[in-house]
């Protein structure tokens, strides 16, 4: 696993404003700045065209739910996503993965942390013992130019990034 140091906060001035997102991030080989989409249950980074999914789709996140971000497929001339109204989740035990998913609000969201801020500009996660953390990953999913987007991942492949609001 690569880990890199990243600029440590103060929190204060937060906000939970979201929308637009991208990952930035370094390894050895490649520079990682990728815009955010998902094909209504996993989460990526990159060209959303390269998934080969009629359901891949760049994602809007708003904060209309008091605990919760919710997704929506952006609109393009080349999709038709059926999915909406999904909760952005992270693992809270790797009983279920390290992969960022979209979860049905409905669904059991014991194994998850779903409690997101914004931070000038990075996204953190509200964690139940440590506060707020930003332990996002890149992690290559085999298909050019499409990196899946974990949570606290480990791993050669996997490359730490920040995950920050675009403006």
């Amino acid at each position: 696993m690569r880990q890199f140091t990243f600029i440590s906060l103060a929190l204060t001035g937060f906000s939970t404003v979201t929308n637009a997102f991208q990952a930035i991030g370094t390894d050895f080989s490649t520079v990682i700045s990728q815009k955010l989409f998902s094909d209504g249950k996993t989460l990526y980074l990159g060209d959303y065209t390269r998934l080969g999914s009629s359901e891949a789709a760049p994602v809007d996140l708003d904060n209309s739910v008091a605990t919760a971000w919710v997704a929506t497929p952006v609109a393009t001339s080349d999709t038709t996503p059926t999915w909406s109204g999904l909760y952005l989740a992270v693992p809270s035990s790797t009983n279920v993965g390290y992969s960022a998913v979209l979860l049905d609000p409905s669904a059991d969201l014991s194994n998850y942390w779903h409690e997101f801020y914004v931070y000038n500009p990075i996204i953190l996660v509200q964690t139940d013992s440590v506060g707020l953390q930003d332990y996002w990953y890149a992690v290559k999913s085999g298909i050019d130019g499409v990196w899946k987007l974990e949570w606290q991942s480990s791993g050669d492949d996997a490359t730490r990034i920040q995950l920050r609001k675009s403006s």
